[in-house]
């Protein structure tokens, strides 16, 4: 797992090498503020912390983790948000802290994009999903 998935700071890897680690967990912070954590996507053992290359082929830090084979791999990690209940700046760090981007080609950190500017109001969101054109291959490298 590259640490470097989206425009932006690459993640800080938080977990050490030999470490069990739950599906969910978070193995890297963001590292900024055009940055998003990465989450365990299976549980297992992180095997090795090195340099791994992105789908553009620059290297930078990652992490190899090896799942369980025998885990149900059901996730332990996180709480719910209620969006009815919640204020619009917890729904934003919630979707800061679950590392959500966009599907486009630059994995453009969520949370930014919805950030209200000050001085602006926003009364309705709309979330579209899916990527704009999600049978075109044009971002397949």
């Amino acid at each position: 797992m590259p640490m470097s998935q989206h425009i932006g700071a690459p993640a800080e890897i938080i977990v050490r090498e030999g470490q069990e680690v739950n599906r969910g967990q978070l193995l890297a912070k963001a590292n900024g503020y055009v940055s998003v954590p990465i989450h365990a996507s299976v549980s297992g053992v992180v095997r090795k912390i090195t340099n791994v290359p992105t789908i553009s082929g620059k290297m930078v830090q990652g992490i190899y983790l090896e799942a369980f084979p025998s885990s149900s791999q059901e996730a332990l990690e996180g709480i719910p948000i209620d969006y009815n209940q919640a204020s619009p700046e917890d729904i934003l760090q919630g979707i800061q802290d679950a590392g959500i981007v966009g599907l486009g080609g630059a994995a453009f950190p969520t949370h930014v994009k919805l950030k209200i500017p000050e001085g602006k109001h926003c009364d309705e969101l709309i979330l579209n999903g899916i990527e704009c054109e999600p049978y075109l291959t044009t971002d397949h490298r």
